[in-house]
């Protein structure tokens, strides 16, 4: 017995020792990130260089359009529409030492432009964790205004954050929204200046709300929900069918469709509804939805 109880104290100093070690890193760590909060002071407003460059600004609006490429993470993003003439513009408040913000604007052969902005957490591990916590400075915010005179592609991907996304009265041909890790907000506010070509968003580990998709009126709209939950509202001015795509795993899905427009669910009714009726005048909606471990709900 007297073996077994030395054991068992060895066994307890030993936890003990270990659990003093983790004790002095973290506050070793933490008194370092303490430090880096105070020390570090935020960078006042950033402006992308187009506002800047009146050749930039020449080749944005007189070519034949152009793509807007987002890459974002960790921050509070925005993206609407600018004034009329204001430009392609960036608005920025972060942490020059915990942040790269780095953005090219590239005038393609066909005359059309490419504009990619990444803005990207540079450190990393717990010390940044906790110098987050202990920061007194504004919070990371980045925002972006979209020329509505020009015509665009826009691609963004977006993690570790939250984006609040509004394309009223743009000019978009084709939209491509990816977000992990995060919730966001999009909305439609104002029709489009002509209906969007392909529409697609995807939600991962996060949830979504979606208003007014209708004033985008996609010719194709693909909306994949993994591991979340999306409010999809699909009012607004359609001047054209659709075709819908549902896809949710792990998740649940909830998507209204307006008053007035035909509802076609799927693949079965919607080839029955090719053959019997190959050209047909009305406004459309056929949905088509997948499901793994979840729900989809449409309401009509």
């Amino acid at each position: 017995m007297a073996k077994a109880r030395g054991c068992f104290k060895n066994s307890c100093l030993g936890c003990l020792s270990l659990f003093v070690l983790i004790l002095l890193f973290v506050g070793v760590v933490s008194l370092l990130a303490l430090k880096d909060a105070k020390n570090i002071s935020p960078v006042d407003v950033v402006h992308a260089p187009l506002s800047e460059d009146p050749a930039g600004q020449g080749a944005l609006f007189a070519g034949k359009g152009g793509t807007v490429i987002l890459n974002l993470n960790q921050g509070d993003f925005v993206v609407e529409p600018a004034k009329p003439g204001q430009g392609l513009v960036v608005e920025a408040i972060y942490d020059d030492e915990r942040y790269n913000l780095d953005q090219t604007f590239t005038t393609l052969a066909d005359s059309t432009w490419q504009y990619e902005l990444n803005f990207l957490r540079s450190d990393g591990g717990f010390r940044s964790f906790m110098s987050s916590v202990f920061s007194k400075g504004p919070s990371t915010k980045v925002k972006i205004f979209l020329p509505p005179e020009v015509p665009l592609e826009l691609k963004s991907k977006v993690s570790k954050g939250g984006l609040e996304v509004d394309l009223g009265g743009l000019w978009l041909k084709n939209i491509d929204l990816n977000v992990s890790k995060g919730g966001f907000a999009l909305e439609v506010s104002e029709p489009l200046k002509e209906p969007v070509n392909n529409f697609i968003v995807n939600s991962n580990m996060g949830g979504f709300a979606a208003a007014n998709l209708g004033n985008a009126s996609p010719k194709v709209l693909d909306v994949s929900c993994n591991k979340g939950g999306a409010d999809i509202d699909l009012s607004g001015n359609w001047r054209n069918s659709c075709d819908i795509g549902l896809d949710v795993r792990m998740g649940g899905l909830s998507a209204r469709t307006p008053r007035g427009i035909k509802v076609i669910r799927g693949s079965q009714e919607i080839a029955a509804m090719a053959e019997a009726n190959p050209e047909i005048d009305e406004i459309v909606m056929k949905i088509r939805s997948r499901v793994f471990w979840g729900e989809i709900e449409i309401i009509e």
